[in-house]
């Protein structure tokens, strides 16, 4: 081999592996900025997410939590509402119909009752809630956002309340539609967690 010829193969392998290397940095580079991307934009769901789970959806929801099948079947179609007067009850309805006219409230010795406009402004809190949930977890189901991060922060508050808020989505699906899917995996996925038994098919976390 001549010394031409050597020159050229060297070359040649210095290209290859210049190549190779820079591939291997430029793919990692584009996985650095994908998990900064998807870090930012989890901070960004959560950042929503926090603002929207204020002292009025907060306690909407937990009213919600305690509410029978013909009772959210009121709050669905925005009808007159009876609730049983309890202490933390009467509480939580001031907190979240605050701004709602003191007339469209009657409050009697066991249950207080709700016309329809009162009803509108529960509703909206409790959908506000659950909208707000559903936009994050189908951020967490598809992958777009750091699963493993939407997961530790949503996590107790998912047990606490939309486990009790199940009999609210199962009477809106009774309708034929579906309601809140990512809310539903995300509370199998941890049902099935507790039980120890995590299904395969769940997203895994990216990060």
């Amino acid at each position: 081999m001549n010394t031409i010829s050597m020159v050229s193969n060297i070359a040649t392998t210095a290209m290859v592996g210049f190549v190779f290397v820079s591939i291997i940095y430029s793919r990692k580079q584009a996985n650095n900025s994908l998990r900064e991307s998807r870090n930012q934009y989890t901070i960004s769901l959560l950042q929503t997410w926090d603002s929207v789970l204020n002292a009025s959806t907060a306690a909407a929801a937990r009213i919600a939590t305690g509410l029978n099948d013909s009772q959210c079947d009121a709050l669905k179609e925005i009808k007159p509402l009876v609730i049983d007067r309890e202490h933390e009850t009467e509480t939580l309805l001031k907190r979240c119909l605050a701004d709602c006219d003191v007339s469209n409230i009657s409050i009697k010795t066991r249950t207080i009752e709700l016309n329809a406009d009162a009803v509108a402004h529960l509703r909206f809190y409790i959908f506000e809630y659950l909208n707000a949930t559903e936009i994050i977890l189908t951020a967490w189901f598809l992958g777009c956002a750091n699963a493993d991060t939407i997961k530790t922060q949503l996590r107790n508050t998912c047990l606490d309340y939309d486990r009790t808020l199940q009999r609210l989505r199962s009477r809106l699906e009774a309708s034929g539609q579906s309601y809140y899917p990512s809310i539903k995996a995300f509370m199998e996925m941890l049902e099935q967690e507790l039980r120890g038994n995590l299904p395969k098919w769940m997203p895994a976390p990216k990060n």
